[in-house]
């Protein structure tokens, strides 16, 4: 009877932590299924990413080899432009420079009708005003080819309003040089420094002063022999 009470005795503690055991035994089972099918898909996921990593060399490789050649026809390009802007100064212009006068030159703006704006740096001051100075012999041009100074956004409005009074024959003629703005309301009447708009306003409202400050004739055609040789490197 004692051997029998013992035994369901234990029997009693031991089946909770078997059933427990077994328990576990499942939940191992479960998950190492589970490990088997990550470990499956990791596996996977790595042959594709070799795989992948093959391709994007490949495609590295390929780029490279296209960026090169950009560079390549980038440079051809620019020559060409250097090379045609020189032409069209010595050509138009009666001028003798070589592709070294030029330091860049790009296309600005789009086109309209095949026509373009084209902003050029000189490699010197002289050189750029030889260029200006000569841009009397584009008048009339049957390209319809033309020289300006590569102004300002504030200078461009202020020539702007000076190319209404022009048209409208309240001013006589306006010209730059240097970066700065001239005007003259009568053929022989004296020069103005036009600085800003109220210049502009005086000029539609009071008659030409004898007294005015005078300043050296910058007026297209002549040069200025005091002119810094280095000022604004040559750019237009």
């Amino acid at each position: 009877m004692i051997e029998e009470e013992v035994k369901k005795c234990v029997d009693q503690q031991v089946k909770p932590i078997a059933e427990l055991v077994e328990q576990h035994g499942k939940r191992l089972d479960t998950d190492n299924i589970r490990i088997s099918r990550l470990y499956s898909n990791v596996e996977k996921v790595n042959e594709d990413v070799k795989s992948n990593t093959t391709i994007v060399n490949e495609i590295d490789t390929e780029v490279g080899t296209l960026f090169k050649r950009i560079v390549e026809l980038e440079t051809r390009l620019e020559n060409q432009e250097q090379y045609s802007r020189r032409t069209i100064c010595n050509s138009k212009l009666g001028l003798n420079l070589t592709v070294n006068d030029i330091g860049r030159s790009h296309v600005i703006g789009k086109v309209k009708n095949g026509k373009s704006q084209v902003i050029v740096r000189f490699l010197s001051y002289r050189t750029r005003s030889k260029v200006y100075t000569n841009k009397k012999a584009l008048k009339g041009d049957a390209d319809g080819i033309f020289i300006t100074e590569n102004l300002t956004q504030y200078r461009t409005g202020l020539t702007q309003k000076l190319s209404d009074l022009k048209y409208n024959h309240k001013i006589f003629a306006y010209w730059t040089s240097d970066g700065r703005i001239f005007a003259k309301t009568t053929e022989k009447g004296t020069k103005k420094l036009i600085k800003n708009y109220d210049d502009i306003t005086a000029l539609e409202t009071t008659t030409d002063d004898d007294n005015q400050q005078q300043e050296p004739d910058l007026s297209p055609g002549t040069t200025n022999q005091n002119s810094d040789e280095n000022h604004n490197n040559g750019t237009y």
